[in-house]
């Protein structure tokens, strides 16, 4: 069998410099098309947003602009309401129009039921809310769709008034006190709203 390979390809053939070459031209590329071809969805639906670098997307950004909220608040302006991004080699839609959002997550639903998760969950956090995706989801979101009705938020509202209220109260002590507040230490200051 080896003998037969050998003769089929000789050795010596990649030696030369041009066989080299070719075999390195065409680990370049498929290294490039391997950490692009997530990126190719975004082309075809012709989605508007920044270019993606292969296996990275659009991870550096968030650097750039110190956060990915400042980074989606800055897209919004340049790319519209609904832009494309690629955390690593995942395309990500965004979607920033209430109207579509409303769309996408009450009318649509069994079509857009899974969200992006960058990181993977163990065995254990799978089926909770955050993470859980597919039927698990479905189910959840049905369990719980019940609770939101918009007459059991209104009936929500005096709560949320006298926490805000209580916060409220509580801050205009600590600023008329004159101490400074750090965003750790109102992090870490569970009683503000005690």
């Amino acid at each position: 069998m080896r003998e037969l390979l050998q003769q089929m390809l000789p050795l010596e053939i990649l030696a030369h410099p041009a066989a080299i070459g070719s075999l390195l031209l065409l680990v370049v590329l498929f290294l490039y098309w391997y950490g692009t071809r997530g990126f190719a969805v975004l082309k075809v639906l012709n989605v508007p947003g920044p270019k993606p670098i292969p296996f990275l997307g659009n991870f550096l950004e968030v650097r750039k602009y110190d956060g990915l909220h400042a980074m989606h608040l800055d897209y919004l302006k340049k790319y519209g309401k609904v832009f494309a991004i690629c955390v690593g080699n995942k395309p990500s839609l965004v979607v920033a129009d209430p109207e579509l959002l409303k769309q996408i997550m009450i009318k649509d639903f069994p079509n857009f039921r899974n969200r992006f998760n960058p990181l993977k969950p163990g065995p254990l956090f799978n089926k909770n809310l955050l993470n859980a995706k597919d039927d698990t989801w479905k189910r959840i979101r049905n369990t719980l769709t019940p609770t939101f009705s918009a007459g059991k938020m209104k009936l929500m509202v005096p709560l949320i008034e006298k926490s805000c209220d209580t916060l409220l109260e509580k801050l205009e002590k600590i600023a008329d006190s004159g101490k400074a507040l750090s965003k750790r230490s109102s992090i870490h200051a569970p009683n503000l709203t005690d």
